[in-house]
């Protein structure tokens, strides 16, 4: 191969270009432009895709809210049972104080007195007794006289 210097002309002192130079430069452009480049790939969305993670999403977000509705309700359940526990308590005492007021009220010596003295009741004897068992209630109710 012979070398062949090309003179340019231009406003610029003139230089010596070596055409085995340019063909090099230009071979490495050529090498470096037909060297792979990463591809890049528009990214595209799938629909389906998109649609299941926003149902998922959707499904999820319900469940949370009713999680926490039904903890609230919890809330306010434990909230109105601690409130009628202390109402309760407060009703024993208060049933406590007129169970004792109402006690303290009646003398049982001065009942006994006035019903055997003034009113002429005398205490049943052990053969006017009479026993009985009822399974059904706590009370029994006498509809005619029981005979001697």
């Amino acid at each position: 191969m012979a070398n062949y210097y090309e003179y340019v002309n231009g406003s610029t002192a003139r230089k010596i270009y070596d055409e085995a130079v340019i063909r090099e430069r230009d071979y490495e452009q050529i090498e470096r432009s037909n060297q792979k480049k990463p591809v890049r790939r528009k990214k595209k969305i799938n629909v389906l895709y998109l649609s299941a993670v926003m149902i998922a999403i959707a499904i999820s977000l319900y469940l949370c809210a009713g999680y926490v509705k039904v903890c609230a309700n919890i809330n306010a359940t434990s909230i109105n049972i601690s409130n009628m526990e202390r109402k309760i308590e407060q009703l024993k005492s208060a049933n406590e104080v007129a169970y004792s007021e109402v006690d303290s009220a009646v003398d049982m010596s001065y009942v006994y007195k006035r019903a055997t003295k003034k009113l002429g009741m005398i205490p049943a004897s052990s053969n006017q007794v009479y026993s009985y068992d009822n399974k059904k209630s706590d009370r029994v109710i006498q509809y005619n006289k029981i005979p001697d």
